[in-house]
């Protein structure tokens, strides 16, 4: 079994977004050197890229 933080870990590095709780919202993350994470990220949030 693995930990919920590795398994963060493991999906950032694969590109894939992320769910991050904090006191009040959650928030969507992902690699920042990567376009087409960071793009799928604009897409979850329903904003326009560029």
């Amino acid at each position: 079994m693995t930990s919920p933080v590795a398994d963060a870990i493991d999906a950032a590095l694969r590109g894939e977004l992320i769910v991050l709780p904090t006191d009040t919202v959650y928030g969507i993350g992902t690699r920042p050197d990567r376009p087409e994470a960071t793009a799928a990220v604009f897409a979850a949030k329903g904003r326009p890229t560029g």
